[in-house]
């Protein structure tokens, strides 16, 4: 196991100021931004705030493509859907409760879809594009459904697992067929089987430290979970039941909240960019335990996401 995030991995790091953005480019948000996505193509960001939009963008001009208002709920997380041509398609997970499709027109409008109405927050939202379903995380429930059929209540068979305590962050893994959970006061990632909408418990993994935010890499080789020690620690999934702790990335300090640590694996499970409560971000090289950049925002700005996009790994930090 090797532990990085050193004081000499820092002096050793590439600096890298952000590019200017284009003099077209109007992608500004009122209030904090609480994630930030990139299509799969690469070509356009979708971000999500607390100000009840959703600003999407292309990352070529800078130019505003679509402002994306909710009616009086913050905006908590948003994915990408799978694409039906000519139009995109997004999801968004809000403070009261709704999962709304959003489906792009080319000429500039939108169809607005309201997927399933909850009673709680939506605190974590994933998709899975080899399923086409959507996992959905919000108090201590957990549950899975299609992305395609709008549901006004929940049905007897979607009814939501309950994991008996607050969620800190959630995940697909193994192409959609499972996903895992991680449960800070019980100190504990649990793994969970998917069968159509039913999930059930494979396996509970104790931990030393209190877990928070979960993201898995998109070829399902790692896991990486956010502690409130400070330290984000990097699981090898191939190894199953026996995984171990592969990397240690540490911050040294406590994060104040669960969603002040940030942060995306970059080319399946090599790179790992992570961030929060600083004006910096920083990418890790997980094969050797090197900081190879260093990342700065703007002066007086603290990092509430990072994104890299799939295929020209541009990386966006808000």
């Amino acid at each position: 196991m090797a532990e990085i995030g050193s004081t000499d991995d820092a002096k050793n790091a590439v600096v890298l100021q952000p590019r200017p953005l284009p003099t077209s480019a109007c992608c500004w948000h009122r209030r904090d931004v609480n994630c930030v996505k990139i299509s799969s193509s690469g070509r356009f960001v979708a971000s999500a705030a607390d100000d009840y939009r959703v600003l999407i963008s292309d990352l070529v001009t800078g130019r505003l493509l679509y402002e994306l208002a909710h009616d009086e709920a913050c905006i908590n997380s948003l994915m990408w859907l799978h694409q039906q041509v000519p139009h995109l398609r997004l999801v968004t997970g809000s403070g009261n409760g709704s999962v709304t499709i959003w489906t792009l027109h080319p000429n500039g409008g939108c169809t607005q879809t309201i997927l399933i109405r909850l009673k709680e927050e939506i605190d974590h939202l994933e998709y899975d594009v080899a399923t086409d379903k959507l996992l959905l995380a919000f108090g201590s429930f957990l549950m899975v459904t299609p992305s395609q059929t709008p549901l006004d209540t929940i049905k007897a068979e979607h009814n939501p697992l309950d994991c008996s305590e607050q969620i800190g962050g959630a995940a697909f893994l193994a192409s959609g067929t499972k996903c895992l959970v991680t449960l800070p006061d019980r100190h504990a990632i649990v793994v969970l089987r998917i069968n159509g909408t039913t999930l059930s418990v494979e396996k509970t993994i104790s931990l030393s430290y209190t877990p928070h935010y979960a993201s898995v890499s998109s070829d399902s080789m790692s896991i990486g979970v956010g502690g409130t020690d400070g330290m984000i620690r990097v699981y090898d999934w191939r190894k199953g039941e026996d995984a171990q702790e592969q990397v240690v990335v540490s911050y040294g300090r406590d994060f104040i909240t669960p969603r002040s640590v940030t942060f995306s694996f970059i080319h399946g499970s090599h790179y790992l960019i992570a961030g929060g409560e600083t004006e910096v971000a920083t990418v890790f090289d997980l094969t050797d335990g090197r900081a190879i950049a260093t990342l700065y925002h703007q002066k007086g700005c603290y990092i509430h996401a990072v994104t890299v996009g799939s295929l020209r790994y541009t990386t966006l930090f808000f």
